[in-house]
């Protein structure tokens, strides 16, 4: 692992994505060490009881991960839990957020990204990403508001993939009863081949059935969402430009066609709430496009965006932690404090668990 960890900071070690190689960064240490090749069973374990640690120190911050790798691998060179660290005097500023940043994805395209995202306020913003025709990275930024709810169980895909775009919004302040209420959309969605979200207070089973079977036909591609009997969500759709169905306002949904209701840009589904773009909402939407050129690294370009984000907000809530090079490690240590505290300890549990397997273990 010590050899591993040289190679992420001295650009020795590469990613292969088909046509296209990328120098690995700190921040991959849990893609690289997925790769990392194993001799027998014994060390199979070993290298699979490290990992859990890693990766699970990173999920609680982001650069957590590399301070407990480092910790495992220098017992006397661990990450010290008390670092003077001082509420005023340790607090984040522009330059500890960019030094953090150059360590943990380098000084190419992703430090551009993440840098230009973070100086328009995007610290805190929803991240989307996808493909364009040009030949440069664009970064779109809209407002969003979003909707407490749920998407129906049987629609998880859509939950993970989290963003559905150019969707129709249909919207009924009530529950939906049966499929004869939609019917008629449904039937012009299918002919127009396109995609919708369906808001409601409640759906009958019958009519997620009948939503379930056409999407797994690929007849249909609309999503049923449940969301929250709250007035402020009739506000939401308002400020929006949702238009929705209500009895209170004698719009029946029987009585509604397609042309009634309205495109949404960019829906996001993420930590049951449904965010939709609209005029001064609360939260802000940020979208990476990505040339279509990179499309095989995609992912990777997605994961450093979204860990980067995690490690600045992890920055600014703790402050900046630094941990020079030793003669173990010839690599200066830029991550939170937060981050430096969560990988301690993780060190320390994953070094107390392999001590219990009793024998001598060289890491």
């Amino acid at each position: 692992m010590s050899n591993l960890l040289y190679k992420l900071h001295t650009q020795s070690l590469v990613l292969n994505y088909g046509t296209r190689i990328t120098p690995a960064k700190p921040i991959d240490i849990v893609r690289a060490m997925a790769s990392w090749k194993e001799k027998d069973r014994a060390d199979l374990t070993l290298k699979n009881i490290m990992i859990n640690s890693v990766i699970s120190a990173d999920q609680r911050h982001a650069g957590a991960g590399i301070a407990c790798a480092r910790s495992i691998c220098t017992p006397h060179d661990t990450v010290s839990k008390k670092s003077g660290r001082i509420p005023l005097g340790n607090r984040a500023q522009t330059q500890d957020m960019d030094e953090m940043l150059r360590y943990l994805v380098g000084n190419g395209m992703i430090h551009e990204l993440m840098k230009t995202v973070i100086e328009n306020g995007g610290m805190a913003a929803n991240l989307d990403f996808s493909l364009n025709a040009g030949n440069n990275f664009v970064i779109e930024s809209s407002s969003c508001s979003g909707i407490p709810g749920e998407v129906h169980p049987l629609f998880s895909e859509v939950k993970s993939a989290g963003v559905i775009r150019e969707a129709l919004i249909v919207a009924v302040l009530g529950k939906i009863d049966s499929v004869s209420e939609i019917d008629h959309l449904l039937r012009g969605l299918a002919d127009d081949d396109r995609q919708a979200v369906l808001l409601s207070f409640a759906f009958s089973p019958d009519v997620v059935t009948t939503l379930d079977s056409n999407w797994t036909s690929g007849r249909l591609r609309v999503v049923p969402f449940r969301m929250e009997e709250d007035e402020k969500n009739r506000e939401i759709l308002e400020n929006s430009g949702v238009s929705f169905s209500s009895i209170e306002i004698g719009k029946l949904l029987v009585n509604m066609t397609l042309d009634d209701f309205s495109v949404n840009r960019g829906v996001k589904i993420l930590q049951n709430k449904i965010y939709l773009e609209s005029v001064g909402g609360a939260t802000q939407n940020i979208t990476i496009r990505i040339p279509q050129r990179y499309s095989n690294m995609t992912g990777v370009i997605q994961d450093r965006c979204m860990l980067a984000q995690k490690a600045c907000i992890s920055l600014a809530k703790s402050g900046p932690y630094r941990l020079n090079a030793s003669k173990q490690n010839n690599y200066d240590l830029v991550i939170s404090h937060a981050a430096a505290e969560v990988g301690s300890m993780a060190a320390d549990s994953c070094k107390s668990l392999l001590d219990s397997l009793g024998s001598i273990i060289a890491v």
